[in-house]
């Protein structure tokens, strides 16, 4: 049976949370002064974000650099699995994740 959860926020609001929960590591404050320069970046508002996931993975690579951001794509990796219940090998690209959560969401 689908989530209730997962269901209620549809696939990018769920995604959307995934990278809100892992991003909490960093702290609250820290968290939201990068949604306010991913929405600046995309003319957005910060509530707009949580409808484009792949514009806030985008911001969050551009602003962390590639060590910064690498780190975080493992904890939302980690995120996306277990809201899911995917089972995933170590060292799959987040796309690959994302794409199968898809694939997960539309089939159920």
């Amino acid at each position: 049976m689908e989530d209730p959860k997962i269901s209620e926020k549809g696939f990018n609001g769920t995604i959307f949370q995934c990278i809100d929960t892992a991003l909490s590591t960093i702290g609250e404050t820290s968290k939201l002064a990068l949604y306010h320069q991913i929405a600046l970046k995309n003319g957005l508002s910060v509530n707009e974000l949580q409808s484009r996931p792949p514009k806030v993975l985008q911001g969050l690579e551009e602003i962390l650099g590639e060590t910064g951001y690498a780190f975080i794509e493992k904890l939302i990796i980690r995120e996306i699995k277990d809201r899911f219940g995917l089972s995933v090998a170590v060292g799959v690209c987040l796309s690959k994740v994302v794409a199968d959560a898809r694939e997960k969401f539309f089939s159920s």
